[in-house]
């Protein structure tokens, strides 16, 4: 079984390719690798994996073929390969906002499509990944690919019409984190901390915060009621984020991610 990747220098496609090497799931000399930039793969090289001149030669030789391109370039890619996808290929796309049903026009066939949306966390065996597939595909192809994601973390089997809000709560959700971090960090440097310390105790924090939202069988609010003691620090904050409408922020954001994604997958939209 050979699996392909069209993009395979981009963030994703190397978060999916490494947490596939880490994991030991797939050899690597059944991996092939495309991208317009090939010098970003050498690295890849090393591990015995195949690396490409094109979109066609990947699909070609391939009998997955994953697109980890921006939703801009994918009619040009499936133009490239759409002769040589047959009933015996798979294609699985990580395309944010581009439907099953489009991909299947743009090949001009009822072709086999995967959609996917992971995230970057596949990097540390952490992945959030909501898979949709309808038929042609076979369940024994879809689970193949399950297991590809499920090696590096969760997966979740969802509808297509949840997928662009997926994009906004687990694709994009990472950056909500990070961007959240860096901006207590920040702060505790400005209080007179220093950096490594307050990124030491705060990057535990969401560890441990996200494992006991996880694993404690308690509600988001139950664990907030936990942490808060009346008119006490943890009070006096949520009392500024709430004055800042922290919450309404938050939606906006998750609500722009989500019609962004509807965005891309409307023809002609840059």
């Amino acid at each position: 079984m050979k699996i392909g990747f069209i993009g395979a220098g981009g963030n994703m496609a190397g978060a999916i390719i490494k947490g596939i090497l880490n994991k030991g799931y797939i050899n690597p000399s059944d991996i092939n690798l495309y991208d317009v930039a090939n010098e970003k793969l050498d690295i890849y090289k090393e591990y015995g994996m195949q690396v490409f001149n094109s979109n066609y030669d990947i699909a070609l030789n391939s009998d997955f073929i994953f697109l980890c391109i921006k939703p801009q370039t994918i009619k040009e890619a499936l133009a490239d390969i759409k002769s040589v996808i047959n009933a015996n290929k798979c294609l699985v796309s990580i395309v944010a906002g581009v439907g099953i049903k489009t991909i299947q026009a743009e090949i001009g066939s009822d072709c086999k499509v995967i959609r996917v949306m992971p995230n970057t966390p596949l990097l540390v065996g952490y992945g959030a990944t909501a898979l949709v597939h309808e038929p042609p595909v076979t369940a024994e192809e879809f689970n193949f690919v399950k297991d590809v994601f499920q090696s590096s973390g969760i997966t979740e089997i969802c509808s297509e019409d949840d997928i662009n809000t997926v994009t906004a709560v687990s694709g994009s959700g990472p950056a909500y984190v990070f961007q959240f971090a860096k901006a207590v960090i920040e702060e505790a440097q400005t209080l007179g901390m220093e950096k490594e310390k307050a990124a030491n105790l705060f990057i535990n924090t969401l560890i441990g915060s996200a494992v006991m939202l996880r694993d404690s069988g308690f509600s988001a609010d139950e664990l907030i009621r936990m942490v808060t003691s009346p008119n006490g620090t943890t009070y006096a904050a949520l009392q500024s984020l709430e004055s800042d409408d922290f919450n309404a922020i938050v939606k906006r954001a998750v609500a722009a991610a989500k019609n962004r994604a509807d965005e891309l997958g409307r023809p002609n939209k840059p």
